[in-house]
This record gives structure tokens, sequence and C-alpha cells, in this order.
């Protein structure tokens, strides 16, 4: 028996432990799957990734074109709606989000997505306070050197020219920011005028949808869609927050 056991024991440590799968590895595993057309494997090596670390762009928009491939239209939105927020300029992410929207006739982008290319959020934040720092700074310095208003005139103009609209913009972007938008990842999801089957259904919302949401309720999440002038409440698991 004592034979026995040494010999279990040096076969186990004998055996060589296999190494952890770095992330790295793992999402190229994934795209090898995607590209030998196992889009199932594909979808669950991505979303093991999401465990791991959080989504950039790239994995963001594999796993739209993943879910895509699968035919299921609403999270392929929601992902590349995600890839967007996070690259705004990438023209794939830009052409498949347009692509899988096409489906639904009158869904069109903000005018935040155009916005965006130019500015992005990240970036629009710092070119409002670097013309605050440069109003503030030739002011100061007029004032310090007691120049005369006509010598500093046409700069404070262009400044403000500049600040105004742009700091609008920042102001109304964060705003928008702010606001809970979600995709309905449902097949044709009804809408109720209360959060309960009792209540009756007003309209029925295709897959892919987005939709802002207004409130909670257990089970149940209120969204109102300001291109249909709709407002109603529908299943939690029928919408996920992008």
């Amino acid at each position: 028996m004592i034979l026995i056991l040494l010999l279990s024991a040096s076969t186990a440590a004998a055996t060589p432990k296999s190494s952890p799968v770095t992330p790295e590895e793992l999402f190229k595993q994934a795209n090898t799957a995607y590209e030998a057309g196992e889009f199932t494997q594909a979808r669950a090596k991505y979303e093991r990734l999401l465990g791991e670390r959080a989504a950039g762009p790239a994995l963001a928009y594999n796993l739209g074109n993943t879910h895509h491939r699968l035919g299921a239209r609403g999270q392929a939105i929601l992902w590349y709606e995600r890839a967007r927020r996070l690259a705004p300029r990438d023209e794939d992410i830009r052409f498949n989000l347009s692509l899988a929207r096409s489906s639904l006739k009158d869904e069109e982008g903000l005018l935040w997505e155009t916005l965006d290319r130019v500015l992005t959020p990240t970036e629009l934040p710092w070119v409002v306070a670097g013309l605050i720092w440069l109003l503030f700074g030739l002011s100061g310095t007029a004032l310090w050197w007691e120049l005369p208003w006509t010598r500093i005139r046409g700069g404070i103009c262009v400044l403000l020219l500049l600040l105004l609209p742009l700091g609008g913009w920042w102001l109304a972007r964060a705003r928008h920011q702010v606001a809970s938008w979600a995709v309905i990842v449902s097949p044709d999801v009804e809408v109720r005028s209360g959060p309960g089957d009792q209540y009756t259904v007003g309209a029925t919302v295709p897959e892919g949808r987005r939709a802002l949401i207004l409130n909670r309720r257990p089970g149940w999440v209120e969204i109102g869609i300001p291109s249909q002038s709709l407002k109603g409440w529908v299943v939690e698991k029928d919408i996920a927050k992008i």
C-alpha cells in the first residue's frame, strides 16, 4: 500500500501542470473559432474574457459580429453601440452598427454619433478647459500689464466665439451621457401600461430598438422611445443597458 501511494505521488509530481490561458491567448482562440465559423464557441470565449477584464472596443466589436452571425440582432446592436462609445471614429464599428440597424427602417443614428467623430466625449472637456484657461490667461495678462482693451479685444472675441458653442455642446453631451440608453434584446417585446402582466399591451417593440430607461420595478423596466413618442413597461430581461 505504501509503495502504491509512493508511486502515485511520484506520477502526479511528474505530470506537468497545464499553464492557465492568458487573456491574449483566449482572445486569439476566440478569433480563430470565429474565422472557422464556430460562432457559438467564439461567443463563449469572448464572454469568458468579459469576466476577466473590461470590454475594450475590439472585444465589444467582435462580440457584436458574433451575435450578428448567430442571428441575435438585439445583442449585436447592443455590442456595436458599446464599441462605438469606446471608439467613436472607428469606421468598421460604425458601418456594422448601421448595417445591423438597417432592418429597423425608422431607427437612425443620433446626432451625437456624428459629432463624436469631430471631438470624442473624452476630448471635448479638455478642449473646453483649454479655451477657458486661455481666456482667463489672456485676461489676467492684460490686467497685469495694464494693456488697453483694444489690444486683446480680438483674442477675447475669438475665444468666446469658440467657447460658447463648445461649452453648450459639452453640457448637452454630458446630459445625454447621463441618460440611461438601452437596447431591446428580445424579439417583439410587448410594452405594457404598467409593471406587470395584468396591465394592457399598448405596443410591440422590435428587437434592436434603442430606448431610454426611465424607471425600474422588480422584474420590470419603464422605457421611453422618443422617436415614436412611446412610453411603457417591459420585462427586465428583454432590455440591456448600453
